[in-house]
């Protein structure tokens, strides 16, 4: 039982340090979501599809979208702003996600506060 423990805490403590390093628009985008905007649109003849394009106003990533004749969205991929993925570590746990929400918010309450006590 020790070991998945410890492999736990070495995924803990590499996720923390990462965290602490990412920057905040990044985290904010992981704890918010992206605040997509339009970007580009263009009419792809050979794949008889819309492509659009929305940007992340906060971290810059690219999602393309192809959009059939009648609306229906056929696929999307994502283009994401450097440092943006959590290398290493795979898919983030739903544990994983709430801490990196609650960093987000303590940043912002630290900034506040900071603000607030000068």
């Amino acid at each position: 039982m020790s070991k998945p423990r410890r492999k736990l805490k070495a995924v803990r403590a590499d996720l923390d340090a990462l965290i602490d390093h990412m920057p905040e628009t990044h985290l904010q985008c992981r704890d918010f979501g992206h605040s997509w905007r339009p970007y580009t649109a263009t009419w792809d003849a050979r794949h008889r599809c819309y492509v659009t394009q929305l940007r992340c106003s906060r971290c810059r990533t690219l999602r393309e979208r192809l959009i059939s004749q009648n609306g229906q969205q056929l696929g999307s991929r994502y283009d994401y702003a450097d440092g943006y993925l959590v290398q290493g570590l795979g898919r983030l746990s739903p544990a994983d996600r709430n801490h990196l929400r609650l960093v987000s918010v303590l940043r912002v309450l630290v900034e506040d506060t900071a603000e607030e006590n000068a």
